[in-house]
């Protein structure tokens, strides 16, 4: 297994992954399509590998919000924290709750869809939803803090969070476009995406670990914990320029950027 993985498909794979988290165009797709490329089989031990990149993207944006993170415990710790409304624990629980379940229920099912027609379908589908709310989005009425989005609109965004359990199909894409459409501010809703990934990328990689703690003999570790660092990494070095392209650019180019990268699989693979 680990002839598969030499040190520069490792690097390639990890950097990948840190400069395709944080936009909506699906890092999974492209690591998919690298594997693809390097020969390297979808097997358990690969779907464990792309969680454990995940976490070093995760591990970088703790970092980034750091602030924001100390204040929504600060919140938790107040006393009458749901009538005072302050951003806190609570809803993160409610953000994050139909991901959280849908991923437990549908735990065996989903690790076997990892493939390329269902990336296809993903980048697809998720296209759509971008051009919706890019189009579709209200001029007015911008929620502009973390205080103002209730329960109701928390809650719908976890619902379609859930859709990026599908390969290609891009969870900060999902994310990004239904607090569009919401009519929450683009720069509030990436902080938002950003910060409500943390726990869901942290209990998927739990879970996972645990999943397949027999794959995890010394050499494997020492993998992981190589590409954990260079995603970890490259994650760090390039989140301020994705916040600066998702903020300030039409996310119709992300769109363009999908259906090239879907023709482009669909050429060669299918």
């Amino acid at each position: 297994m680990l002839m598969q993985y030499k040190f520069h498909k490792i690097i390639f794979l990890s950097i990948m992954q840190g400069l395709t988290e944080f936009l909506p165009i699906s890092s999974t797709a492209h690591i998919i399509i690298l594997s693809k490329l390097f020969h390297i089989s979808c097997n358990n031990f690969f779907k464990l590998f792309i969680t454990v990149i995940q976490l070093g993207s995760i591990i970088a944006t703790c970092i980034f919000y750091r602030t924001n993170i100390i204040d929504i415990f600060k919140n938790t710790l107040e006393y009458n924290i749901i009538l005072k409304k302050k951003f806190n624990l609570i809803h993160i629980i409610i953000v994050t709750s139909p991901i959280v379940i849908c991923g437990l229920l549908l735990y065996k099912y989903i690790k076997h869809i990892t493939n390329i027609k269902n990336v296809i379908y993903g980048l697809l589908i998720g296209s759509i939803l971008i051009c919706i709310a890019e189009i579709f989005k209200p001029k007015n009425n911008i929620i502009c803090s973390f205080n103002k989005i209730n329960y109701q609109k928390l809650y719908i965004i976890g619902l379609i969070q859930c859709l990026s359990l599908i390969p290609g199909f891009s969870r900060s894409g999902s994310v990004l476009s239904i607090n569009l459409i919401l009519g929450i501010k683009r720069t509030l809703a990436t902080k938002l995406c950003f910060i409500m990934a943390i726990p869901v990328i942290l209990g998927a990689s739990c879970l996972d670990l645990y999943k397949n703690y027999a794959l995890l003999n010394i050499n494997n570790i020492l993998l992981l914990c190589e590409s954990l660092f260079l995603s970890f990494i490259t994650s760090l070095l390039t989140i301020k320029i994705s916040l600066f392209l998702i903020n300030n650019i039409s996310w119709l180019y992300f769109v363009i950027y999908r259906l090239i990268i879907l023709l482009i699989i669909y050429i060669n693979y299918i």
